[in-house]
């Protein structure tokens, strides 16, 4: 089968598309004929105009280009960043003419027919957004939080604090947060900011060994977590009025941390420290963390449903994506894939997890390596950063450094815990010290 190059491609979709679309009032247009150069670095392939307004910027990729971006957000982020103001439109579509990977409204999709690809342009309104003057929905959203028994009640304090003439933007389907800033802040408000700067973790000897050899702290993907219905327990719970694409859960990284106030704790030591011989790392946040998110870093606390199945905080996002407000729009949220991982089955609660969340931007500098789970065979990706600066080191510094380190109960034997508090003073001694647990070891 002989070669399509990406011009034939490309020429292929506007015609289909100019054919499709010929009885409509929507104009087709090839190349930078959509009323102006993009400027030397990004220049769109087709560009879809109504009534002189652009309503749909579209770029054709070949296959390859699909297989090699399987992080669609940030595929498509790539492009959206770089299209100038009198180019933003509602929605930008990256085709290879079987597949239409688009950003519409913040909600990214893909759909695999032409027909339905079409029937998003012709249903849709993609007029541009604009700011919110008036105080409606900043007083609405008051009113629907109410409604629901959300446990973070800071949430309706910093939704009352923001300024209700310039917070919201709306266009003529759906209200977002006039900034990616206030959504993000929106949802530390909504799953629970941490307002500590020390967190603490349990992990195996061997996992410590590996710290002070190295120098370098991990983080795993979302795959290889111990709940297997954590990739799909929020799809099961909210009902996006799009199928957001799920970003691929190999490129989204997690360390899991406690509050300090279960540092050297029995219960966290039997359910996480080996059984008591493994060890308890105390952190504490960087100063660019200080913030709670930093260049692809996420740290919040995890939201957990009820006892009894319900979910407030999720059964609130539901209602804001389904129904909306009484104008008729629905809200959006344009990184509603970044903080999906913050929400957990009930089954997980007694973990009291606050989540460092990483999604690597294109250029990470972070060392990517492949582990397996040897007590369920799962094969994942792991990044490793530096836990201290390294002039001669291109990784990733790591936004937070360890503080303290205890050694588990059950590891009774002195010379163990002297031999590891020498590795520390010789490699990383930025720990300020490597001691046994307090607690007595009392039991089998």
């Amino acid at each position: 089968m002989a070669m399509v190059s990406e011009k034939e491609r490309e020429n292929s979709i506007f015609l289909k598309l100019k054919e499709r679309l010929s009885a409509t009032n929507i104009e087709v247009l090839l190349g930078g004929r959509g009323g102006g150069s993009l400027g030397i670095t990004y220049q769109p392939d087709i560009v879809l105009k109504k009534e002189d307004e652009i309503i749909a910027v579209i770029e054709v990729k070949g296959e390859v280009a699909f297989r090699e971006h399987s992080n669609y957000s940030t595929w498509l982020k790539l492009y959206t960043d770089k299209l100038p103001e009198n180019y933003k439109s509602a929605l930008f579509v990256i085709t290879d003419g079987n597949r239409y990977l688009y950003d519409y409204l913040g909600i990214v999709e893909i759909v695999t027919s032409f027909d339905l690809f079409i029937k998003l342009i012709l249903e849709n309104d993609s007029t541009p957004y604009t700011v919110v003057t008036t105080s409606k929905y900043y007083k609405e959203l008051q009113e629907i939080i109410r409604e629901y028994d959300i446990k973070n009640r800071g949430l309706l304090d910093w939704i009352k604090g923001l300024d209700e003439k310039k917070s919201f933007e709306k266009n003529g389907v759906s209200v977002r947060f006039s900034s990616e800033e206030l959504e993000n802040q929106f949802f530390l408000n909504l799953v629970g900011s941490v307002s500590d700067d020390k967190f603490c973790r349990y992990t195996s000897l061997n996992s410590l060994f590996t710290i002070l050899e190295k120098q370098e702290q991990n983080m795993c993907s979302l795959v290889c977590m111990n709940d297997k219905g954590e990739l799909y327990y929020v799809d099961d719970k909210v009902s996006m009025p799009y199928s957001s694409v799920p970003d691929d859960p190999n490129n989204c990284f997690i360390l899991s941390l406690l509050p300090i106030s279960h540092r050297d704790e029995l219960t966290f030591w039997r359910l996480y420290g080996s059984d008591a011989s493994g060890v308890c790392i105390t952190y504490e946040v960087g100063l660019e963390l200080k913030k709670r998110i930093s260049s692809g870093f996420y740290l919040a606390k995890v939201s957990y449903e009820h006892e009894d199945g319900s979910h407030p905080e999720l059964d609130f996002i539901n209602r804001l994506v389904s129904i909306g407000f009484k104008s008729g729009k629905v809200f959006t949220f344009r990184n509603w894939y970044i903080w999906k991982p913050f929400f957990k089955s009930h089954h997980f609660a007694v973990e009291d997890e606050v989540r460092l969340l990483y999604i690597p931007p294109q250029d990470s500098a972070a060392e990517v390596k492949w582990i397996k789970n040897e007590a369920n065979l799962i094969v994942s990706k792991m990044l490793l950063f530096d836990l201290m600066t390294k002039t001669t080191s291109s990784k990733k510094q790591f936004p937070m450094t360890i503080e303290h380190v205890f050694i588990g109960p059950k590891i009774t034997e002195s010379q163990v815990i002297e031999q590891y508090d020498y590795m520390r003073s010789s490699n990383l001694s930025s720990i300020s010290a490597i001691e046994p647990s307090s607690i007595l070891y009392i039991y089998r």
